[in-house]
């Protein structure tokens, strides 16, 4: 059952996301929020509301204890730099040098990285689950996010370099907190990240550099902070205590999956065979992982 538990919710956080992901694209376009500035902000406020809450629920010395041992805060600022902000900053980055479509199926690509790194530091094969898991998920978001043509997957190289650093950032994001998480709790975790990425990108980012948001647009901000970022990312990483870090990272299928929805909901996107039959990959992609945790037979 807690296998099931944690395969649960990392689907649901990677369905907040694409959510998040559909808000934050309606934000740039519609009050013309920069980018940069849009993740330095939501980092910073989302970090501080999960640090006042573990101050509240586990207490100050649990809270402050990560920045007091200099082995966990070396670990934490690593998290930081090559995890958090940086694949915050890289996945925007691509969405601006290309379109959103491009940057969702070039992060996508970070469970080949999650794969393979098990694989070497476990000596071993994948289970072949995850390969079946991983193809599925990835030809079903090819699907969707390209309607199944290659011609319309034209990137330039600032795109493509931002996506693959995006990418690796994405695995490194779900691989390294893991002592961290053991110690001291996702709470503390994800909140330091968050708060020193964010204060961080601040100096060149501050969130008072926000234009004036209509009430829309505040709402869509609103719901990119605690949905698409407080939630989520407490999800993400809490189903890392249940579950194989392999199998979040396929989880995150639903990501592009609820983008969609959304997108036909609200944007009015028009889904085509292509794309239908990319949610049906990515929903078979949840049934497969629960197969998965079942057997671990090697590939």
């Amino acid at each position: 059952m807690k296998k099931y538990y944690g395969i649960l919710i990392a689907g649901l956080a990677a369905i907040f996301w694409g959510l998040s992901d559909t808000m934050a694209d309606a934000l740039i376009k519609i009050d013309h929020v920069n980018s940069d500035v849009l993740v330095s902000t939501k980092m910073l406020f989302a970090g501080l509301i999960l640090l006042i809450y573990a101050y509240f629920k586990r207490g100050k010395k649990k809270t402050f204890g990560i920045l007091t041992t200099k082995n966990d805060l070396g670990r934490l600022l690593l998290y930081v730099v090559f995890g958090m902000a940086l694949m915050q900053l890289a996945y925007y980055k691509t969405m601006t040098y290309s379109d959103a479509s491009t940057a969702t199926i070039l992060q996508f690509t970070s469970p080949v990285f999650v794969i393979l790194w098990i694989s070497l530091v476990t000596k071993t094969l994948p289970r072949r689950v995850d390969v079946i898991g991983l193809i599925f998920a990835l030809v079903g978001t090819f699907f969707i996010v390209t309607q199944g043509s290659f011609s319309s997957f034209s990137i330039g190289p600032n795109a493509f370099i931002w996506g693959m650093i995006a990418s690796i950032t994405s695995a490194m994001s779900i691989l390294l907190p893991g002592r961290l998480l053991k110690e001291y709790g996702s709470i503390i975790v994800v909140g330091w990240a968050m708060f020193i990425g964010g204060l961080a990108l601040s100096f060149q980012h501050p969130f008072w550099q926000l234009p004036k948001l209509s009430t829309s647009g505040i709402l869509l901000f609103a719901f990119v902070l605690f949905f698409g970022t407080v939630l989520a990312y407490f999800m993400n990483l809490a189903s890392l205590k249940y579950t194989k870090a392999s199998t979040v990272s396929l989880m995150d299928s639903f990501e592009p999956l609820s983008a969609t929805l959304t997108s036909v909901v609200f944007m009015h996107l028009k889904i085509g065979g292509f794309e239908t039959l990319g949610i049906i990959l990515i929903i078979l992609t949840a049934f497969i992982m629960a197969y998965g945790s079942f057997k671990e037979e090697p590939l």
